[in-house]
């Protein structure tokens, strides 16, 4: 059986399905910032810079109408993609090495590339939007995710101490070498900084910061050897001149028409000047900070009446048709009455969510008003408002069968699955991992529990009489198609 290549010794971080990196949600926001989406299903999308693909293979296991097509330049990282896609069966994805997909002009509806443009030199930026603008059709949606200017410049500050700090680990590929220096080197300064509490502050919370992430990722992002952070309004401008038009940001807290109220939605149009969602954008960047952008473009002209961070009429389906889930599973603030008639209404239908329609029919309240609820809630990151229901068996059937795509990740050795739902599902325990590879639709509950109850792995039979509930969070969790 073939085995996924270890990617610190090839070069490339391990990538991970993106939430804001789909095009279920670049359909949902670009409909919310007026603009008609194209159809998902059977949709051409690319990604540009798709590493080991775990965001494009995430995205094609949820929808075999799709076609697929993924570009890195690493051929490591392209032959892991690779192997995942033959073990899974996605026959739809083609992922190939080099920097320019195989795809005809002008025919994606949806183009991705998540990551890339803060880790590559200016040339390479240009490069990559003007490949997104070429294989984007019109119409077509384009998301560009990188590090933001003002927010991310304290990276500069654990860049430059963490780079020198480990540099042997860096010239080796020792990703946990290289993490554990630049933490103490973090760590060091901040016990003996003399130059007064705000450097003091900075050096730890960089510290910090790098402690909570993978090796992979400080080694192969953090501390690259390229990286630059943008900001919001150069990149629409470069966009703008390669034909592609900024819409406004995928990640919920970016949509700031929603958030604020309506007296400092007018200073921030005020201060932008003109009607410009990139220059609005730009103004709430320099007062919130904002690390990082997800931001969408199309391919042609935006709207005539743009409207940054929030349209007041979405364009797309008709409000009924909108689907609902549940985002924030914790507490939720206080909300007033009409938010929290709707959020309520989710939070209580389970993984399945309900339609804009299901909620009226609830509440009683119209459906246009219902969908501008669900769009505040959505922008409080309390739930995901979309154009379709969620992916995925909402509860196990006679016979639960694990995803294609799960159930390869599991059988290469992945300790992290990837759910039919763009979510990543740690199985780290030895014995879930048993129980999980049973879950491939040959054996029905009986079955199962009696292959746990046979095996030998130190408190495996423990899980037989857990079946039932085991099996419902996989479905919860949108790990089952069955």
């Amino acid at each position: 059986m073939s085995t996924v290549t270890n990617p610190v010794s090839t070069g490339f971080a391990p990538s991970h399905p993106a939430p804001f990196a789909h095009p279920r949600r670049m359909a949902a926001i670009a409909a919310i910032l007026g603009v008609d989406p194209p159809e998902v299903a059977g949709a051409t999308v690319v990604e540009l810079g798709c590493a080991d693909a775990a965001n494009l293979l995430s995205i094609a296991a949820a929808d075999p109408s799709l076609t697929a097509i993924g570009v890195d330049p690493s051929a490591a990282a392209i032959e892991r993609a690779r192997t995942v896609a033959e073990a899974a069966g996605l026959t739809g994805a083609t992922l190939t090495e080099g920097a320019a997909a195989q795809a005809d002009d002008g025919t994606a509806d949806f183009v991705i590339a998540s990551d890339v443009l803060s880790r590559v030199d200016a040339e390479a930026r240009a490069a990559v939007l003007a490949e997104a603008a070429r294989v984007a059709r019109p119409g077509g949606l384009v998301m560009l995710s990188y590090d933001a200017i003002p927010g991310a410049v304290g990276r500069l500050f654990s860049r430059s101490i963490g780079r020198r700090a480990a540099a042997a680990e860096i010239e080796a590929g020792d990703a946990e070498g290289a993490r554990v220096a630049a933490v103490s080197a973090l760590r060091a300064a901040a016990r003996n900084g003399a130059a007064g509490p705000d450097f003091v502050a900075l050096a730890t919370s960089e510290a910090e910061r790098l402690a909570q992430l993978s090796a992979d990722r400080v080694l192969h992002h953090e501390l690259a050897e390229h990286w630059e952070p943008l900001t919001v309004s150069e990149l629409a401008t470069q966009a703008a001149a390669q034909g592609l038009a900024y819409l406004g940001e995928l990640t919920p807290a970016d949509r700031w028409r929603e958030r604020f109220a309506e007296a400092e939605v007018r200073r921030i149009v005020g201060l932008a000047g003109k009607p410009s969602p990139a220059l609005q954008q730009q103004v709430v960047d320099d007062m919130l900070g904002p690390a990082s952008h997800a931001s969408l473009f199309v391919r042609g002209a935006a709207p005539k009446e743009p409207i940054g961070g929030g349209a007041r009429r979405p364009a797309g389906p008709a409000a009924a048709e909108w689907h609902v889930t549940i985002e924030h599973a914790g507490d939720w603030p206080e909300l007033p009455i009409h938010l929290t008639a709707v959020g309520s209404q989710v939070r209580g239908a389970g993984p399945a969510g309900l339609s804009i329609a299901e909620i009226t029919e609830r509440t009683g309240v119209l459906a246009d008003t219902a969908r501008q609820a669900a769009s505040t809630l959505d922008a409080a990151g309390l739930v995901r408002l979309s154009l379709s229901p969620p992916a995925g068996a909402m509860a196990p059937g006679d016979q639960p069968h694990l995803s294609a795509l799960a159930l390869a990740q599991l059988r290469l050795g992945q300790s992290m699955l990837t759910s039919l739902r763009h979510r990543e599902v740690s199985v780290g325990d030895p014995r879930m991992r048993e129980l999980l590879l049973l879950v491939d639709g040959t054996r029905d509950r009986a079955a199962i529990r009696a292959a746990l109850e046979a095996s030998t792995t130190e408190g495996v039979a423990e899980l037989a009489s857990s079946v039932d509930d085991l099996l419902e969070q996989f479905a919860a969790a949108g790990l089952l198609t069955a």
